[in-house]
């Protein structure tokens, strides 16, 4: 096995565990807020609704990442080009 190959496989097991984590993180929220929702008077579950949807603030912050991602992949780019010896 190369080097790359084991640090693929190192990469996919990671992944593969940090989903894991993340589905039990989810069911553990959904649980607890089933649990807050049956406990809160109205008025508290009223000022709720003011806040922002969760899911659109994440992809507003994953837009925005990927912004910067796309432009640090150029940067690499060019930075490779200019460190590549001329032939």
């Amino acid at each position: 096995m190369t080097v790359t190959e084991i640090a693929d496989e190192v990469q996919s097991q990671l992944l593969s565990l940090a989903q894991i984590a993340q589905e039990n993180v989810v069911d553990a929220i959904e649980r607890v807020s089933e649990r807050v929702r049956t406990v809160l008077p109205a008025a508290a579950t009223r000022f709720a609704n003011r806040l922002p949807n969760p899911a659109q603030l994440a992809d507003r912050g994953f837009e925005t990442t990927e912004q910067w991602l796309r432009s640090q992949r150029r940067f690499v780019a060019k930075l490779g080009d200019a460190l590549t010896p001329p032939v």
